[in-house]
């Protein structure tokens, strides 16, 4: 159901269904927004829609909660980012002691230069 509002009273027709509008506020059947004569009616301006805020309040938790997630997800990765850059229990970084170790196993393997 839509909620709308009317400065007109019409009627809207899906085959053997029929929706009617009051002057005012009423509800009409999730259908009549397919109809051609209620999009008219809208683009006129004898029919303003409306979202129910309730409706809207959920959608947007729904939003707060993937957002929330997607930078819990994040978070995640960036401390595990930081937990391979701390030292070791012997004070030396990890990344440190690697490049190290690559920069020893190469001079070891190079001839003396003359």
């Amino acid at each position: 159901m839509i909620k709308v509002l009317a400065t007109k009273s019409l009627e809207f027709s899906n085959g053997s269904e029929k929706a009617k509008t009051v002057i005012g506020f009423c509800s009409l059947p999730n259908w009549v927004q397919k109809d051609p004569y209620f999009k008219a009616a809208v683009l006129e301006g004898s029919i303003k829609t409306f979202e129910s805020t309730s409706d809207k309040a959920l959608e947007d938790i729904k939003k707060d909660e993937e957002k929330a997630a997607a930078l819990k997800a994040e978070i995640e990765e960036l401390e595990a980012k930081k937990a391979a850059l701390l030292p070791d229990d012997d004070g030396s970084e990890k990344e440190v002691k690697e490049v190290k170790d690559v920069k020893e196993a190469k001079t070891q393997k190079e001839p003396a230069k003359k």
